[in-house]
């Protein structure tokens, strides 16, 4: 199992919540999540971490790993760039989630 840990932006946080929102409310559709580089020890079934404000806050499960062409998130109407997306879904809160200082990028579980 080789778990990944993401921060995301202050800038981000309202719109990463609404996508939240909709994902509680139809549970078919997918969280995608653009990395900077493929995380080559990332499996299908791993987990990925959220950090927000400097603390673990919310944790997914890995659907798929995949470079995607241009991409418009359904929630917000943003079009990302193409590139390497992990695709994940089951998200749940992480109670006492670990206090970690944001970064850029990804980095594998380390506790």
């Amino acid at each position: 199992m080789a778990d990944i840990v993401v921060t995301i932006p202050k800038r981000e946080i309202k719109n990463f919540e609404k996508e939240l929102i909709d994902l509680e409310k139809d549970d078919s559709l997918l969280k995608y999540y653009k990395v900077s580089s493929k995380p080559t020890k990332l499996k299908i079934g791993d987990s990925i971490y959220f950090c927000l404000d400097n603390k673990i806050r919310f944790k997914a499960d890995v659907e798929d790993l995949d470079y995607i062409e241009m991409f418009q998130c359904e929630t917000t109407g943003r079009q990302w760039e193409s590139g390497t997306h992990v695709i994940c879904n089951n998200f749940s809160p992480v109670k006492d989630g670990k206090v970690i200082k944001g970064f850029q990028g990804f980095r594998y579980k380390w506790w």
